[in-house]
């Protein structure tokens, strides 16, 4: 029985290692309206679980709308990895900013993009997207991507683990 339990949770392991694989190397792209697709968030994908858990914080805020704010400002910050522009190196990929959504990006933008006037990451977000209903608008399409790309993954590994016929 003891063998049987062995292999059987190598296999789960094997099955779910190569999903969490997947899921860890799936980087969406997201542009940030108010600057017309010139600066780009590189956004990890989130799990299932935790998109299900932003959602749920959002619907049981007392004020709904700022839960969605609040959600989606969590998302964003949660899964950006990275910025960089829409102009590309000498390489011919897209130039890196070296920073992530927040404060830190916020300063380097400063006060000719009307932002570096934040406290902390939370703020800055608010700042670089410059409106609340643009940054409910990208998590929610970054939500969205990253459904699709999980049901891609999963997808992939049942058709892959040949458990489907």
């Amino acid at each position: 029985m003891e063998q049987t339990e062995a292999v059987l949770g190598s296999l789960r392991a094997h099955i779910t290692g190569d999903m969490k694989a997947k899921r860890a190397s799936t980087v969406e792209k997201v542009a940030v309206p108010r600057f017309n697709g010139r600066l780009i968030l590189r956004c990890r994908t989130m799990s299932d679980r935790d998109l299900l858990r932003l959602s749920l914080d959002a619907q049981e805020a007392d004020d709904q709308v700022e839960g969605l704010i609040d959600a989606g400002i969590t998302a964003l910050l949660n899964s950006c990895e990275g910025c960089e522009t829409d102009q590309v190196d000498a390489q011919g990929s897209p130039v890196d900013l070296g920073r992530a959504l927040g404060l830190e990006l916020s300063t380097y933008l400063g006060e000719e993009a009307g932002c570096g006037q934040a406290q902390d990451d939370r703020e800055a977000v608010v700042e670089i997207f410059g409106g609340e209903a643009d940054i409910v608008e990208t998590a929610n399409k970054l939500g969205q991507l990253q459904a699709r790309a999980n049901s891609r993954i999963a997808e992939d590994t049942v058709g892959n683990s040949g458990a489907a016929s």
